[in-house]
């Protein structure tokens, strides 16, 4: 920077992790006008310190790239913090009893809306049952979401008033009496999932998108990569643009349409984020290419027919978009790899980074597929922290619970792996995604801190095309940096996920404090 005297913050005295191979250590970073002016010992940055330069004494403490977060489902978030949360409920009986209580203290035709409850994780090993939420609520309309978002339960008042059709994809009858179950999976989950999201104010909406940017700032995230938007609906991507400016935060949209021309209306780069190509295993909907163990009678289904998922495939690749795309299960892996293939081979393109988001149990013969294709992965490890293993494996069985969120594989095979949340999902927390990657459940998948490190910075960058700005601190790059309480390449690597973050910067400006060590000296 020419004619540079004065840098607008310096801190001294740290250990820098800079994620940068040709910059092993430092101690020292100076920021101005929102980059980086110089990383090295502190003898270096001494110079740059003027009467307005904001001083930090980091007193040894470690320092990261700022944090990011490759899959956040941003409005999806905002909206979650006006539902009940039951996530740490641990038994139906006492989720029921929850909402029978809200119940009392609403109005009548009042929506309750409720999330978090995990059936292989409560007592009864169950759903809820329309009738139960009749008997709790008989004048409210109850939407009841299971953790993952890929299936709910609603009352009768909900079905009346939804009015959804029987003949949707994932409308549930009980197989003893023939009537409406309660539960809604796939496109029925959606399209009520949707309605009722559609109720909230928008000023509600914009007051969440503001607690979700904080709550980022306070896990050490500067950027997300946020998946938002429907096919031929883009409320929520214009109020993201709209207010995206005011928030402490970096955001990265993903429109979640497979109509290119929806995106070319805002001029996005970029296209999808959770395009289902299927579902979940959680809810028994992830396309498999063997039958579930807990449930023979299904392999799960594919959510797209190939000539369509090709149409919109070709159309974005040859419009120069990269592609992210939604595949849990091992045969919805399978098409959308056949698709790629066959739409790469037709219109070749170097470093499309096209991504496939999820890719919860890959088979050898994929992964391989996925280097070869150019294909980049977007994972989110906080998946296996807050499920276990447990769910997998009564899900999938002992043989291929093996593969699940195989990093090892996936680092050694030199693909490009981000790491990401899924909130509402999971947490927005990469610490947590840090300490699991490295002490992943299942022995043989983990990688080393080096490596988890670079899936929620250098790679997370790399995953959007911004590794010239982000990513590292470089000098030149923006000033995005976090300030940990611990150093993650030696603290032990069971206790990752106790490493406190003191400060958060975005272009060298405070978004977070903890309110330790930022003095001015």
């Amino acid at each position: 920077m020419k004619n540079l005297k004065e840098a607008d913050v310096v801190i001294l005295g740290a250990n820098i992790i800079p994620m940068d191979q040709d910059i092993p250590f430092a101690e020292a970073i100076a920021a101005k006008d929102g980059r980086i002016v110089c990383v090295g010992i502190n003898s270096d940055v001494l110079h740059l310190i003027g009467k307005k330069t904001i001083v930090i004494d980091a007193q040894k403490r470690s320092i990261l790239p700022g944090f990011i977060d490759c899959h956040v489902h941003f409005m999806g978030s905002a909206i979650a913090a006006y539902y009940i949360d039951v996530s740490n409920v641990h038994s139906l009986a006492d989720m029921l009893e929850l909402l029978r209580s809200k119940a009392a203290e609403m109005g009548k035709d009042e929506w309750i809306r409720a999330r978090g409850f995990d059936d292989s994780r409560v007592t009864e090993r169950r759903y809820p049952t329309r009738k139960e939420l009749d008997r709790i609520a008989p004048d409210n309309p109850i939407i009841f979401k299971r953790q993952d978002g890929h299936s709910c339960v609603i009352n009768s008042m909900a079905l009346e008033i939804l009015d959804l059709s029987e003949d949707l994809s994932g409308f549930e009858l009980d197989p003893d009496t023939g009537e409406f179950s309660g539960i809604l999976r796939k496109k029925a989950n959606s399209i009520a999932g949707k309605k009722v999201n559609d109720l909230i104010p928008d000023e509600l909406r914009v007051k969440g998108l503001a607690k979700t940017a904080e709550i980022a700032a306070q896990r050490g995230v500067t950027t997300i990569h946020a998946m938002d938007g429907t096919s031929g609906d883009s409320k929520h991507i214009s109020m993201i643009k709209e207010h995206v400016n005011e928030l402490p935060l970096r955001v990265i949209q993903y429109y979640q349409t497979t109509d290119v021309r929806d995106v070319e209306t805002f001029s996005f780069s970029r296209i999808g984020g959770c395009i289902l190509i299927d579902g979940t295993m959680d809810s028994h909907t992830a396309a498999l290419r063997e039958p579930y163990a807990d449930k023979p009678s299904t392999s799960g289904g594919l959510y797209f027919d190939d000539d369509v998922l090709e149409g919109f495939i070709e159309e974005a690749h040859r419009k120069g978009l990269q592609i992210a795309t939604h595949a849990i299960g091992d045969r919805a892996v399978d098409q959308l790899l056949d698709v790629y293939e066959k739409v790469l081979n037709a219109y070749p393109r170097q470093d499309h980074r096209h991504r496939i988001e999820h890719i919860e149990i890959p088979c050898e013969d994929q992964l391989e597929r996925c280097k070869e294709l150019g294909i980049a992965l977007s994972v989110q490890p906080s998946f296996v922290y807050c499920w276990d293993v447990d769910m997998y494996e009564s899900r999938i069985g002992t043989s291929r619970v093996k593969r699940l969120h195989h990093y090892k594989n996936m680092i050694d095979r030199g693909l490009l792996v981000g790491g990401g949340s899924d909130s509402p999902v999971t947490p927005i927390n990469p610490i947590v995604g840090i300490h699991t990657a490295v002490n992943h459940p299942i022995p043989g998948n983990g990688i080393d801190v080096m490596s988890a490190l670079r899936m929620f910075t250098s790679a997370g960058a790399r995953l959007a095309f911004e590794e010239d700005v982000k990513g590292s601190l470089t000098t030149g790059k923006y000033a995005d940096m976090v300030i940990l309480s611990d150093d993650p390449l030696t603290v032990e690597k069971e206790r990752l996920k106790d490493i406190e973050i003191e400060a958060t910067l975005i272009g060298g400006k405070i978004s977070y404090s903890s309110g330790s060590i930022l003095e001015k000296k």
